[in-house]
């Protein structure tokens, strides 16, 4: 986890990455483990990117970032999985907007974004 975040730090720089993350909710799994590798790659200093653990068996404390997961999984053709070692930044824009702007029954039919 942390050699695929120091690939997107070194594509976004640091500015990029405090804009694109400027919030990371995660479980205590353990590849979550090394805060401080985490946090010396996210930042943690005032207007930078907060880091935050759900309690444990608290998967519901993460429920919006799940559901933009099962979005993400339902664009590619069926069959075929997810790969994201091509996907330009471009392509990630692409489906960022295109999860953020699909209504949800639990948003009363609004979009997140």
């Amino acid at each position: 986890m942390l050699a695929g975040l120091g690939l997107v730090r070194a594509a976004l720089g640091p500015d990029g990455v405090r804009r694109a993350f400027r919030l990371v909710l995660t479980d205590n799994g353990p590849e979550f483990a090394d805060e401080d590798g985490i946090a010396a790659l996210l930042g943690e200093l005032p207007g930078e990117t907060r880091l935050f653990y759900c309690d444990p068996r608290r998967a519901d404390q993460k429920g919006g970032c799940e559901k933009n997961h099962v979005e993400i999984r339902k664009l590619p053709p069926k069959g075929r999985g997810i790969s994201f070692d091509r996907l330009t930044r471009a392509d990630a824009a692409i489906v960022m907007s295109r999860v953020d702007s699909e209504p949800r029954g639990r948003l009363a039919w609004r979009s997140p974004a």
